[in-house]
This record gives structure tokens, sequence and C-alpha cells, in this order.
């Protein structure tokens, strides 16, 4: 069985990376390398840039060129031929 270690926080709850990761969401190999620095809630939650772009990503190319019909898409980005 393998020994869970205790982390302390600023706040002063102790909690074991299970729990942490449960709480915050974030990988473990994440928190690890945060818990280096920091042992503040808020800077342990951050998001990461993947997470970002998992939960909202943005498209702009559906935002800008979404409601164009198929002609007209071919128009703009189809090859000029006789």
């Amino acid at each position: 069985m393998r020994a869970e270690y205790l982390y302390t926080l600023d706040d002063g709850r102790i909690l074991t990376m299970k729990e942490l990761i449960e709480l915050t969401g974030i990988s473990r190999k994440t928190l690890w390398v945060r818990l280096q620095t920091t042992k503040d809630i808020d800077e342990l939650s951050e998001p990461t840039p993947n997470m970002i772009r998992a939960l909202g990503y943005k498209n702009y190319y559906k935002d800008t060129y979404g409601d164009l019909s198929p002609e007209l898409i071919k128009l703009l980005f189809g090859k000029w031929s006789k």
C-alpha cells in the first residue's frame, strides 16, 4: 500500500493529493509541480491552458464564416479557374 502525503494549505486545511485532485480538478502531475511553489488554493485551482481550450475554445472561422453558403465559401477560398 502506498502512503499518502498530507499537504497543508495556506488556509489551514490539511489534504491528501487525492483530495486536492477532487477539489481542484487538476491532474496529479500539475498539482505536484504547483505545490512546489505555492500552497494557495486559488493558485492551485487555476485552469491549465489545455483545460481552457477544452472548455471554451473559440473558433473564429466558424464565428466569421459559419453562416455563408458553400458557394460563397468556394468563391472566397476556392481556386480561381476557368
